[in-house]
């Protein structure tokens, strides 16, 4: 039952996180253009910076749980290589453990945010007034997609802690 969660979370989640590596493609040709635009032409736009911005949210967002999940958020493992398998698996555990209370806490307040957002029509303050539900969306969903990934880390050390007595 586990596998077929960890099979679809980890799909999802690499599918964001190629979505987040086309936006942040995408962002690099908006502020292209938007350089040749104010410096070629004279003429700038009043969109690409702001779209650009809000790529940028959305691709760490849909980014970050990708990046856990491949193992390449920065750490120092100095300290962490010297020790045995079966510590450095413990605490990984317990640091998963603490991620997963604070993404619960960003979940819980970023839910709120949104809603908050939708209520009240909430828009930028820029000549686009784009809704402000589209950046704070992506903050839930990424820390959505964050705490998914540490409850996969998690089952996967317990696992690995659990199998590793029985040898």
């Amino acid at each position: 039952m586990f596998k077929e969660f960890n099979n679809r979370v980890s799909k999802t989640i690499c599918f964001f996180g190629y979505l987040s590596g086309l936006g942040i493609f995408i962002m690099g040709i908006l502020i292209l253009f938007e350089v040749i635009s104010r410096y070629v032409f004279k003429s700038p736009t009043v969109w690409s910076q702001e779209i650009s911005i809000y790529l940028f949210i959305w691709s760490m967002f849909a980014g970050a749980a990708y990046t856990l999940q491949k193992g390449k958020h920065v750490h120092i493992d100095l300290f962490i290589n010297k020790l045995s398998k079966h510590v450095q698996s413990r605490l990984r555990l317990i640091t998963s453990i603490m991620a997963l209370w604070y993404t619960i806490i960003v979940c819980k307040q970023g839910y709120k945010m949104v809603v908050t957002s939708i209520k009240y029509h909430k828009l930028s303050p820029t000549p686009l007034h784009m809704p402000m539900v589209v950046p704070k969306f992506a903050l839930l969903l990424g820390f959505i997609f964050l705490m998914l990934q540490f409850i996969v880390i998690i089952v996967d050390e317990c696992n690995f802690i659990l199998n590793s007595k029985k040898v």
